[in-house]
């Protein structure tokens, strides 16, 4: 027996106009149809009524419980694989006005013991061609006939306008359909628009069954815009009634509306004989045909109670009951896996476990574990949860890691990550995690790796980064195996120091020798593994030496960028005040008043800590001796210097972050000074600001906060009535000095410059920005508010000091775009202009007030120029009243200095250099003289147009003692060599200018046997010769056919005969004179960059120094070649990380070989450089030059003997514009 267990209204299977079968034929009138084929809408009120009758069941309200509840939702969802499927009923008509192309009828699946017996169904009329091509008319009249699938027939009747509209009858007799329904019985089909395709099927008490029971259907279903693309809205009035049981479903003015993306509403009216009616209307329903409901809810309501279904994706469902209707649920069911459970008829549903409150526990999605390196037990394992859903939106919480090594409970916290060592080769890592949403716990699945093999590691004992001549040091050196497999092992040395060495029992021992040269030595300690994957551990050791050895350091006045960088003080310990300064570079140096002349009277030699730049600098008098400590922010860390003769040591370093701006003081009155760090994520943004303050002594964090964007500057003063300090952010930030809490957040900003001073004649500081572009204003602190406006543009540095005769402090303001400076007044309480003059220069870069003359009055400082076109200058103005006297230095910058050698200069010994302005190629060189107590004169600037270049070297031409300059031309396209004197560099002695021969390199050496040095220079493929002496030319042709990179004339192979060593492009060639004339007699097959003749074995020939690789940026690599009788052959090689642009052999120290090398601060932006000397013979490190800041090139250092030098400097070197000298 066909029994109506429950209808599903989704899936009701609805056909209308036709059966799947034969051709139709034609049969009876239009005077047969009914006498309802008048109007769709005398139609659909009939039918209507006979719903309405055929309904005999229950239609008061019904009372929901959870039996009842569950069996609505039932004729509602589908229980087998809760999906709904949308009937789509009708559909268009393909030409309207043509009859044979009638409504196409589709239907959906559902279960076979539903109501409704499940199979696709696609019908269509058959029509013959000639009733395919009959024309359309005013009234088309239908009379067709259709076979059905499995037997019988179906009729229509009635008649369609031209535009395909009406109503037809329809008739079923005993239609079978193709999945064995058979359907009796008739009805009406109404074709109301063309346009939104609206269709109704209309049933009197049709009836469908087959051989388990049937039903009979009693209303209509009107469909608009069918089809899986568009709107769709269906309204079901319609009695379903079993044949056997009577049991009766019924809907009234049913709306379902669906969409092409998966939303659906309905509302209406819903009844079930047995229980009565109900209200349905649904609330943001989304549905996905793969796997159900993804969201929104129905509502189920009548006057006694009501319930609700919720979706919560994932095939979770809420069910909801109200059964005293007063806004409260009694009932709550979730289901994990839709309806199933309950649909299924094995869990009656007032036995399952209905609660007061839904909860669905939280999934994991997908949980790893990851490591922050190979996967090592060196590594730090790291949990990574990916989404953890709660469907019903409860906050999720993450109770504890739970990490097991080889499935043993290791560690469980709050924490993520999962030490290192914990876990050797071999073992297993397995994580669970454990989230809580409040009211359930879950725990992810067991996820598992494995870890590896780690690789050896050396492990240094306490390293000391500066030691002294003299000192004996040992530290642990070893190799070790991580997983405790080998080992330990003595780390290996590579390059180091003069007598390091590191003993069988891995401990490192040195007795530091003096250093080579000048004062100090810094030596790259490389250590490594054994175990051939060259794992490096680096290190710096400076050595400092006794006090009778001198590095001699000198150079041009730099001033800085940034404001607060200058400053007056004491800080030599020698009477009188010098100008602290930076060039916002690499360069520190101290500026003394002599005689009305400000000359820089000591430099810091060498690199930061960091090998960065200087971004500022600021003071703090630690001692209370009078002379300040100095502290500098660098490019990645904070550094601090005791005294100018010391070497800066690193108070914090930041990594990858950028230390942008410091302030130094008491800031908690404990005695002991802090800092306050501004540091950032990028050197070219000021986003992602942080503000830190730290021990000056230890450099441990004592308070770290966000800043936000545009944190450029720093400063501290008393801003407020209590006694700490505050700390003021040019961002708009305030911080107590004290309990570092927030006292004040400007968020506009108080300016890109700011500095505090007392402008309101009160007890504390205001503080005053300055914009670059936009004006200034004052703040206060007390107050909370902006205390004025002042609409001036233009700003480049702001001061606030007391430069008159009266109480209140003076703004002092300077100019960007020109070099003008103002003095405003604050003593109405508005800023009106005191004074105002143009300066020199362009651009004004912090002011300071100092006594720089020590007079007893105060000058006013400032650094211009910086630009392209301007050099460094500082400014001193006196300000007394409204006059105002500038002094000023430097008017032309010393871009770079080259070493040209050692020179005497009316008998005295003199250092001689050429400078040469890079930035601007419409100068000339300027030549400098750098005596053993550091001071130095500056020649006048030479013209292009004199034909005096940047390449020279010093001569004695006549043997007299005197020394000459022998410089090239400056002029690319003539070129020749000119003889200066070096007492008042005029010209002595000009060769024949040859043209387009631009000389690249320039050497020395007697190639005539007069027993006086010739001169030999090279432009890119041809070497001339220039008898000085005798001031002629002499005759020589030497002309490789490659590019000529670099030459030096000796006697490589012991004949007492000079050959010249030509590095080209292509190869290494050895010319010599042969019947008078060079020739080209062998060569090495080799492409040098740079070559040096040196002696590095124990016979007296010399072997051949040659440099491949990249020399701007490296790594590049030293070969020593030596000639035998079957030719060159490789005697040593070195790889060496930096790029070497310079080689040279080193008088006094056989066998070994001095390398200029150049490299990269770690933000690649700065070029450092250094010299350092490699023995050869033993792989030892002798000695070190400190990090020079600047690019150099192969002349910027030069050696000479311990005889040569009778006790003064050895060697020379250039570099930007800084002059060194070591003895």
């Amino acid at each position: 027996m066909f029994v109506l267990v429950r209808s599903c209204l989704f899936v009701i299977v609805l056909i209308s106009l036709t059966a799947c079968g034969g051709g139709g034929s034609g049969g009876g009138t239009v005077e047969d149809a009914t006498a309802l084929v008048k109007s769709p809408e005398a139609t659909k009120l009939y039918y209507q009524s006979l719903a309405e009758s055929s309904y005999i069941g229950k239609s008061d309200p019904a009372r929901l419980d959870a039996s009842s509840l569950v069996k609505f939702m039932d004729y509602l969802f589908d229980p087998e694989d809760n999906q709904v499927d949308v009937i789509s009923s009708g559909a268009e008509l393909n030409s309207p006005g043509q009859y044979d192309n009638l409504p196409e009828v589709r239907s959906f699946s559902t279960q076979t013991r539903q109501l409704l017996l499940l199979g696709p169904v696609s019908e269509s009329r058959q029509t013959s061609s000639s009733e395919a091509a009959k024309a359309v008319t005013a009234s088309q009249t239908v009379n067709e006939t259709y076979s059905c699938a499995g037997g019988g027939y179906v009729r229509y009747l009635g008649n369609l306008t031209n535009s395909g509209t009406g109503v037809l009858e329809v008739s079923y007799h005993a239609c079978v359909r193709n999945n064995g329904l058979v359907i009796n019985g008739k009805g009406h089909q109404s074709i109301e628009s063309d346009v939104t395709n609206r269709l109704t099927l209309y049933y009197d008490a049709v009836t469908f069954s087959d051989e388990n029971g049937g039903a009979t259907l009693s209303g209509y279903i009107t469909t608009e815009n069918p089809g899986p693309t568009s709107n769709t809205r269906e309204i079901y009035f319609l009695t379903v009634t079993d044949f056997e049981s009577g049991e009766q479903l019924a809907y009234r003015n049913f709306i379902i509306d669906s969409d092409s993306v998966g939303e659906i509403n309905f509302s209406g009216e819903m009844m079930i004989d047995t229980l009565g009616s109900i209200a349905v209307n649904s609330n943001g329903l989304v549905l996905d045909q793969t796997v159900g409901y993804q969201g929104g809810e129905v509502e189920f309501a009548s006057e006694a109670s009501s319930g609700k279904v919720a979706f919560y994706g994932d095939r979770k469902v809420g069910i909801y009951l109200d059964e005293d209707n007063d806004d409260s649920y009694e009932k709550v069911l979730g289901l994990n896996d839709g309806f199933n459970a309950v649909f299924s008829g094995d869990i009656a549903p007032e036995d399952l476990n209905w609660n007061q409150e839904l909860n669905f526990p939280p999934v994991f999605e997908t949980v790893g574990i990851t490591s922050d390196g190979s996967g090592s037990t060196l590594d730090t394992w790291s949990a990574e949860v990916g989404s953890i859903v709660d469907y019903d939106g409860d906050d999720i919480t993450i109770l504890e890691y739970r990490w097991y090594v080889n499935d043993e409970l290791m560690q469980a916290s709050i924490s993520h990550q999962f030490p290192p060592y914990k876990a050797a080769f071999g073992d297993t890592i397995s994580l669970e995690v454990v989230a809580t949403d409040g009211k359930s716990t879950t725990t992810s699945q067991k996820v598992t790796v494995s870890v590896g093999d780690a690789p050896f590691i050396v492990e240094i004992g306490e390293f000391p980064e500066i030691v002294e001549a003299g000192q004996t040091i040992s530290f642990p050196a070893r190799v070790t195996d991580p997983d405790n497999i080998a080992g330990p092992y003595p780390a290996v040395l590579i390059s180091p120091p003069e007598g390091m060495a590191i003993d069988s029992d891995g401990i490192l021992n040195w007795t530091v020798p003096e250093p080579a040269f000048g004062d100090i030595s810094r030596f790259r300690l490389k250590i490594e593994t054994i175990d051939g994957v060259r794992i490096q551990v680096e290190k710096t050791i400076v050595v400092q030496g006794s006090a009778s050895a001198k590095t001699i350091v000198a150079g041009d006045i730099v001033v800085p960028i940034r404001n607060h960088s200058l400053f007056v003080g004491n800080f030599d310990q020698i009477p009188g005040n010098e100008v602290l300064t930076s060039d916002s570079a690499g360069h520190l140096m101290l500026i003394k008043e002599e005689e009305g002349n400000y000359k820089p009277s000591w430099m810091y030699p060498y690199g930061m800590s960091d090998l960065g730049i200087i971004n500022q600098t600021a003071l703090y008098d630690n001692d209370l001796d009078g002379s300040p400590e100095i502290y500098m922010a660098t490019a990645h860390s904070v550094v601090y210097m005791a005294k100018p003769a010391d070497i800066a040591r690193t108070v914090k370093d930041y990594g990858s972050y950028i230390p942008k701006a410091i302030e130094v003081g008491d800031f908690n009155s404990s005695g002991t000074p802090q800092i306050a760090v501004i540091y950032s994520e990028s050197r070219s943004s000021d986003s992602n600001c942080y503000l830190e303050i730290i021990d000056a002594h230890t450099g441990n964090r004592l308070f770290h906060t966000s800043i936000g964007e545009r944190a450029t500057e720093v400063v501290a003063g008393n801003l407020d009535d209590d006694e700490n300090l505050e700390i003021a952010i040019n961002n708009g930030w305030v911080f107590d000095g004290r309990s570092y809490e927030t006292q004040w957040e400007y968020t506009e900003g108080f300016g890109d410059y700011i500095a505090l001073g007392n402008i309101e004649d009160g007890a504390s500081d205001e503080i005053v920005g300055a914009n670059r572009d936009t004006g200034v204003a004052a703040f206060s602190l007390i107050k909370k508010q902006k205390l004025w406006d002042l609409d001036r543009a233009s700003n480049c540095s702001v001061l606030v000091a007391n430069i008159d005769a009266d109480s209140l402090e003076e703004i002092i303001l300077g100019d960007c775009e020109s070099s003008s400076i103002t003095a405003y007044d604050t003593g109405t309480g508005v800023p009106l202009v005191d004074w105002q003059y143009s300066s020199i220069g362009q651009r004004v870069y912090s002011l300071v007030l100092g006594d720089i003359d020590n007079d007893g009055d105060s000058e006013l400082l400032w650094g211009t120029g910086k630009t392209e076109s301007t050099p460094n200058q500082l400014v001193v103005a006196e300000v007394n009243g409204n006059t105002h006297v500038e002094i000023s230095q430097n008017t032309t910058q010393m871009d770079r200095l080259v070493g040209n050698g050692w020179a005497s200069v009316g008998g005295k010994e003199k250092a001689v250099f050429t400078a040469s302005p890079i930035v601007d190629d419409t100068k000339g060189p300027r030549f400098v003289q750098l005596d053993h107590s550091g001071s130095f004169s500056v020649s006048g600037e030479f013209s292009p147009d004199q034909s005096i270049g940047y390449r020279g070297i010093i001569v004695d031409s006549d043997s007299n003692g005197d020394s000459e300059l022998l410089v090239t031309s400056h002029d690319a396209n003539y070129g020749g060599l000119t003889l200066l004197d070096l007492n008042d560099y005029g010209s002595i002695w000009s060769s024949e200018v040859e043209e387009n021969f631009f000389a690249r390199l320039i050497r020395t050496a007697d190639i005539n046997g007069d027993d006086h040095p010739d001169a030999l220079y090279a432009n890119i493929n041809k070497i001339k010769a220039v008898d000085i002496y005798h001031r002629s030319e002499l005759s020589i042709e030497i002309d490789p056919v490659a590019y000529i990179a670099d030459f030096y004339v000796t006697d490589i192979t012991g004949d007492s005969v000079k050959e010249f060593l030509i590095a080209t492009t292509e190869d290494v060639e050895v010319w010599e004179s042969v019947d008078g004339h060079y020739q080209k007699t062998s060569s090495l097959g080799l492409s040098c960059r740079k070559i040096v003749p040196v002696n590095v074995d124990a016979d007296p020939l010399m072997e051949i120094g040659c440099v491949t690789g990249n020399i701007i940026f490296g790594p590049s690599k030293l070969t020593i070649y030596d000639l035998s009788s079957t030719g060159w052959y490789e005697l040593i090689g070195k790889d060496y990380d930096q790029a070497i642009v310079g080689i040279s052999s080193v008088p006094d120290y056989p066998g070994a070989i001095a390398i200029g090398a150049q490299y990269y601060d770690r933000d690649l932006i700065h070029f450092h450089s250094n010299v350092f000397i490699d023995s050869l013979i033993t792989g030892e490190t002798l000695w070190s030059s400190p990090s020079i800041a600047g690019r150099t090139d192969s002349t910027f250092f030069k050696f000479r003997s311990a005889a040569e030098a009778d006790g003064g400097p050895r060697l020379m070197m250039g570099a930007y514009n800084t002059m060194y000298l070591f003895q």
